[in-house]
């Protein structure tokens, strides 16, 4: 793309030499003054057809250049976009991974790891082994609930961080 635009410059600054040129050929009266007012007057459309395609391609490059200029702006915008997305993200993680922490430190110290075999030796009859075992489930289920949160939210956080890294490129 800017390999088009250096070439379409080029050529307006060669158009333009070459034009100038031709008007210096034009200014003398005394070198040209037995050619005739149709030849002069042949010269002066041919420049004036090289001054209108030289604007016209100015126009063009000066158009393709906003249009470049706005399609960079928007990819800015779209990095920013990805790079506040993936700092939410990498501060979800935080979170999860401190609660998931807390949640440890607390199961160790209470001794919940043997809550089932706690909960069917210290019950008083059938349906209070049932409800600690129920209970016991429940913590279970959520502990596992919030590694699979955790888990999922590691993945987004290395999607976005790959899609930073696409965009950026």
């Amino acid at each position: 793309m800017n390999n088009r635009i250096a070439k379409r410059i080029a050529t307006f600054m060669l158009t333009s030499v070459m034009t100038l040129t031709l008007a210096g050929a034009v200014m003398p009266r005394e070198v040209h003054a037995e050619r005739s007012v149709n030849d002069i007057q042949k010269d002066k459309d041919n420049l004036q057809n090289n001054i209108d395609s030289t604007n016209s391609q100015l126009v063009t490059l000066l158009a393709e250049v906003a249009d470049l200029n706005s399609q960079i702006s928007d990819k800015e915008s779209e990095i920013a976009d990805t790079q506040a997305n993936l700092e939410a993200a990498e501060q979800s993680v935080n979170e999860q991974r401190e609660a998931i922490k807390l949640r440890m430190k607390y199961t160790y110290e209470s001794g919940q790891n043997a809550s089932m075999l706690t909960a069917i030796l210290e019950s008083k009859n059938i349906s209070d082994m049932l409800n600690r075992v129920e209970y016991a489930n429940t913590i279970y289920q959520y502990d596992q609930n919030m590694l699979t949160a955790y888990q999922g939210t590691v993945e987004d956080m290395t999607e976005i961080k790959t899609q930073l890294q696409t965009e950026q490129t």
